[in-house]
């Protein structure tokens, strides 16, 4: 069973609940380790936890944390890439799904850039992940962006996918140290 919930890495009773009711897998958005840019973006919760350890707990409770990752913030210095991979690499995070940043028209983004004059073109996709440019001028050199982008995700995805498979074992052994709670896991989630 899949659900996209809010976290904020204290709630026991929810983890608890969402364990015996079969819950296997949850999806965060994460978005970035970098804290500025999660101030940038309002997204404070994120902030008010350590992202690492919440995600150690959920998975400590059977339950596998996939995660969105997004690239591309004003925020974002020339290391966003390697602490991107670092990030999920450590806290074992199998299937993350990383993105450039878009503005989409009615969000408080777009109208900051739109009053910037930043904004390139006009989107209602709020997909992120199948395209190799953002839809307005970024702080950081677009070519650049480019770049450490195709790089997080041939880091994440190598063509051996030795890397894959280390965030699985990660994975594996954060489900395996807890002893609240112990489920088979299933062949079609290896």
């Amino acid at each position: 069973m899949r659900f996209a919930i809010y976290y904020q890495g204290s709630n026991t009773e929810l983890l608890t609940k969402m364990r015996d009711a079969g819950f296997n897998s949850v999806f965060l958005g994460i978005e970035t380790p970098c804290k500025e840019s999660l101030q940038e973006t309002g997204k404070l919760q994120n902030l008010k936890t350590n992202m690492l350890e919440a995600i150690r707990k959920i998975q400590r409770y059977g339950i596998e944390v996939m995660a969105g990752f997004i690239i591309g913030f004003d925020n974002d210095a020339d290391d966003i890439f390697d602490r991107q991979i670092d990030f999920i690499q450590k806290a074992g995070i199998p299937k993350a799904m990383i993105g450039l940043l878009n503005a989409i028209p009615g969000t408080d983004l777009y109208n900051r850039l739109k009053k910037e004059k930043r904004i390139l073109n006009y989107t209602l996709s709020g997909s992120n992940t199948h395209q190799l440019e953002t839809n307005f001028i970024t702080k950081m050199n677009s070519y650049k962006l480019k770049l450490g982008y195709q790089k997080v995700l041939n880091t994440l995805y190598d063509s051996n996918l030795k890397n894959y498979f280390k965030r699985c074992s990660k994975l594996l052994d954060n489900v395996a140290q807890t002893p609240l709670f112990q489920r088979k896991i299933r062949f079609e989630e290896i």
